[in-house]
């Protein structure tokens, strides 16, 4: 008997030298915690103050502005066997320069191709966003 208690009081022992105290939370404070305001709505469709200031149009950085020289088409040359040509004039200053079918222009640092020459209209490709002009 005297052994069990003996063994009894050494898990008693090894039990409380191996036991763990309970950790304290934080310390309640006497004053209730305050809400967080609320700034937005639930509403899920609605974009939150950062994605809107992303997509504000007002602080978008500007792009450059391209200005595109003024064409005018002054004349038509058609000779029996020989392909069409124009004379075109850029911005009104200058002699018009006379440019064929497939020709390429380069006039106020944008390139124009020439891609149809017929008898009433003259159709350009070409410019900073490779657009189409049509010069009747």
């Amino acid at each position: 008997m005297r052994s069990s208690v003996c063994t009894l009081a050494a898990l008693l022992f090894v039990s409380l030298a191996f036991a763990q105290t309970p950790e304290k939370g934080p310390k309640p404070t006497s004053e209730p915690a305050k809400p967080k305001p609320e700034t937005e709505s639930k509403d899920p469709t609605k974009a939150s103050p950062d994605l809107r200031k992303v997509l504000d149009p007002g602080k978008a950085q500007q792009g450059v502005v391209v200005k595109l020289p003024n064409l005018a088409l002054k004349g038509r040359v058609i000779v029996r066997g020989r392909p069409p040509a124009v004379l075109i004039e850029v911005d009104g200053k200058g002699p018009p320069l006379l440019v064929a079918r497939d020709q390429v222009v380069t006039v106020g640092g944008a390139a124009f191709k020439v891609l149809e020459v017929t008898a009433n209209e003259v159709r350009l490709q070409g410019g900073p966003y490779d657009e189409i002009i049509v010069l009747r």
